[in-house]
């Protein structure tokens, strides 16, 4: 007799694979890789006989796929067999990727023999594999989602018991990246000689991946630069350029340029000015890339002047002279474009996304439910998060924004500061389940910063919207280039005295605007922490009539610094009402809460508005 059952199917490392990048290109590479080969192995599974899709239900073309997932079953016996074919899916896929750019490396690099002597014991032993099966009582709907939450148990349980492989390796150094696995290279000799004729290949021919200096990776981190290069199908709408932390910096300034360029006549020429003379530089430099039209062809890190000076590796192996020349005409070009077009700075820092539906587990188990309504089927819950994901990439695109990952439920999403905050509430105002929220995390951070930092940062961010705001919530961290951090956040929306519901992020969103147009001075949130940081106390009591009367006090204090640092301009008779209102606004949201967090909050919209006087 057979038993019917549901199987959880989960496939990692996922946070450490994905952040273990430097560049942009690494983590795309990174998420959409996991991605592909968890619906590799979902698809093999749903081959089988008796095996049907639980959740997600995938359409023909899946945007984002989850790196767990649900099957049933028509027996209980089947779970072994199946799970092993998902696996071997998995796996199989992973290596020929992998071989994929072993074999690119080896012929086009011309590299010599037995630099890659550790690449299959890496590659081999990268992916893990977890699973659950949970017999089923019946079909009726209440009896799966029973067993989909035990099984979400079991998981659970099952990945906190740390598989230790034994150590494979060698005594060479370790990837410069993460330095957790051994880096490529021959077993005697100079391994830095090795990279740096690596890297001195790739540059001559004109490669769209690169090595910076100094950098050495292992076999999974290689494959992970290489990927697309290799196997551009992998994500067929992207180019072989991909945007850097420079380029989405600069991205609102940028598209304020090509205006500029398309309806002022002097800006236009300077603009054909500074391409004519950065073209050769960039030839001197052998930078890949072709012909360049509009401003969008050029990278964000070629408008900053300082993007201009040649490297200490670019200088020793190329014509130096050439170089030195054709790097000093250009930046004369770009400080004269820059001067001409009034533009503030181009921004040198950007932000990162990190979004999470709440309670998903409880979602798809039926455990959690929109207030009266039954429990809907997973079929339907997958297809409102089918809609989700296109809604996300529409969203993005509007804010001159790059989707790394949108897995329907959660995501991953670089911006320019300009637009973060107002991206983060139209993504928030777009979720599509009603019987749950969205948490997000953002960081903001100098686009210099190392890339896994970030990325530690706004996971931890993302954490703490769900576990100091208890969901529902945006918290943010910037990560100043002084080594300062500043942190705050809030729910979404909250009630204020007279049970008024306050929007929190669209009110700092205006503000931000506010400051960007000048009709409030950037001064105002550092002469309010100024003022008031000697009479908070360390620790504010919400429900004693003195914390009560020093909130009053403390609003009242930020209403007179706001009156005071306000600059509405004449030519503009909407901005005083507009300012005013606003002002309101906040003194209503000073008075619930935490002051300490909310000067935070008018700090955090200051700082996404500025340009880049702060470095």
């Amino acid at each position: 007799m057979t038993q019917p059952a549901l199987m959880l199917f989960g496939l990692g490392p996922v946070q450490d694979f994905i952040a273990s990048a430097r560049t942009t290109r690494d983590l795309l590479t990174g998420s959409t890789i996991l991605a592909h080969l968890a619906e590799e192995a979902h698809a093999a599974a749903c081959k089988q006989p008796g095996v049907q899709p639980y959740y997600p239900i995938p359409k023909a073309e899946t945007d984002g796929f989850p790196n767990k997932f649900s099957l049933m079953l028509d027996d209980e016996k089947q779970a072994k067999t199946v799970a092993g074919v998902a696996q071997n899916a998995a796996l199989k896929e992973w290596k020929r990727i992998a071989d994929g750019v072993r074999r690119h490396l080896q012929t086009r690099m011309a590299l010599q023999s037995g630099w890659d002597e550790l690449w299959d014991v890496q590659i081999d032993n990268l992916l893990e594999f977890y699973w659950a099966c949970v017999p089923v009582a019946s079909s009726e709907d209440k009896k799966v989602r029973e067993a989909q939450e035990q099984a979400n148990i079991l998981l659970d349980a099952r990945k906190r018991l740390r598989d230790f492989k034994p150590y494979l390796g060698d005594q060479r150094e370790k990837d410069t990246i993460d330095g957790a696995l051994e880096q490529m290279g021959p077993v005697t000799g100079d391994n830095r000689l090795f990279w740096k004729e690596l890297q001195e290949r790739l540059d001559s021919s004109g490669s769209f991946v690169r090595l910076s200096p100094n950098e050495r990776l292992s076999a999974v981190n290689l494959t992970k630069r290489f990927a697309f290069h290799v196997f551009p199908a992998l994500v067929p709408d992207t180019t072989s350029h991909i945007r850097s932390t420079s380029d989405i910096a600069t991205a609102y300034w940028k598209d304020h340029l090509q205006k500029l360029v398309g309806e002022n006549s002097e800006v236009r020429k300077a603009w054909e000015e500074y391409r004519q003379a950065l073209e050769p530089f960039l030839q001197a430099i052998k930078e890949p890339g072709g012909r360049i039209d509009k401003v969008d062809d050029v990278d964000g890190s070629f408008f900053y002047v300082e993007g201009l000076e040649p490297s200490e590796a670019q200088l020793e192996n190329l014509n130096s002279k050439e170089i030195k020349t054709k790097a000093r005409q250009a930046q004369d070009k770009l400080k004269a474009l820059l001067k001409l077009t009034d533009l503030p700075s181009p921004s040198r820092y950007y932000s990162v996304l990190f979004l999470d539906g709440d309670k998903m587990g409880e979602v798809v188990s039926g455990k959690r439910t929109k207030k009266g309504q039954e429990a809907r089927h997973p079929k339907e819950i997958s297809a409102d998060l089918e809609k989700y994901t296109s809604e996300v990439r529409r969203i993005v695109k509007e804010h001159i924004g790059l989707v790394i990952y949108t897995g329907g439920d959660d995501g991953l999403i670089l911006l320019p500061n300009q637009t973060a905050l107002a991206c983060a509430l139209e993504l928030q105002r777009a979720w599509k389940l009603p019987e749950t929220s969205v948490s997000m995390g953002l960081v903001v951070a100098h686009h210099k910063h190392p890339l896994r930092r970030v990325l530690e940062a706004g996971r931890a961010a993302e954490h703490t919207a769900k576990d100091e705001f208890d969901r529902d919530a945006l918290a943010i961290q910037i990560l100043k280039r002084s080594g300062e951090t500043l942190q705050a956040g809030s729910n979404w929306k909250q009630h204020d005295t007279d049970n008024q519901l306050l929007e929190v992020f669209k009110i700092l969103e205006d503000l931000r605007n506010y400051f960007q147009r000048e009709w409030l001075s950037l001064k105002m949130p550092y002469r309010l922490r100024q003022e008031v940081q000697l009479i908070i106390p360390d620790q504010e009591d919400e429900d004693t009539e003195d914390s009560k009367k020093l909130k009053e006090m403390l609003g009242a204090e930020f209403k007179r610094i706001y009156k005071r640092q306000s600059n509405t301009p004449d030519a503009e008779p909407e901005a005083k009402e507009k300012v005013g209102i606003l002002g309101d606004q906040l003194f209503k949201l000073a008075k619930i809460g935490n002051f300490d967090n909310f000067t935070n909050l008018l700090l955090v919209s200051a700082f996404l508005a500025r340009s880049s006087d702060e470095r």
